[in-house]
């Protein structure tokens, strides 16, 4: 039997990374990360792996990039990055972390009505396009993806805090757009 999911545990340089800006809301993110581990958020779908290879789970992953693009983040929108690589079913659940699914679902549907959505919705996006090239599908449908992905997020709010994700996510998706 495998041992629960755990930011510690599961990605032991994010959780340090956390531990340090969030000390006092530590505790309460890796139950955030628990809740969506345990809803299938460190699924990885089409993304193959080889066998025995060490990686971060896709929600350590879009949380790792906030981290290392925005000059200000906060502990709501990391929550959300945890949440954001769920099922829309699961965002949509009236219990727990309702800020956190409120952004998670602003930055899928709406990315453009704020700054924390746009930040995540770009971060998603660009883990996405990070992992086109590892998963099992079609260049065919490697390109519907990104091409899908680059309609979603063109309306984001560009500012300061955006524009290095935007122009990462930009440079990513010439690979395939």
């Amino acid at each position: 039997m495998s041992s629960p999911p755990s930011l510690v545990k599961d990605s032991p340089g994010v959780s340090g990374d956390l531990q340090k800006l969030f000390p006092a809301d530590f505790e309460r993110l890796d139950d955030i990360y628990r809740y969506a581990a345990d809803r299938g958020s460190v699924a990885e779908g089409a993304v193959k792996r080889s066998e025995g290879v060490s990686f971060n789970p896709r929600p350590a992953r879009v949380a790792s990039i906030l981290v290392k693009t925005s000059r200000t983040i906060d502990s709501l929108t990391i929550g959300a990055a945890f949440l954001i690589c769920c099922e829309r079913t699961v965002l949509e659940d009236s219990k727990g972390w309702q800020e956190e699914k409120i952004l998670a679902l602003e930055a899928l549907s709406s990315p453009g009505n704020s700054e924390k959505a746009s930040l995540l919705s770009l971060a998603h996006a660009l883990d996405t396009v990070r992992h086109l090239h590892m998963t099992t599908y079609s260049r065919e449908e490697r390109m519907r993806v990104a091409q899908e992905i680059s309609r979603t997020t063109e309306g984001v709010v560009q500012t300061g805090l955006t524009s290095q994700l935007s122009n990462l996510l930009a440079t990513a998706l010439k690979r395939y757009v």
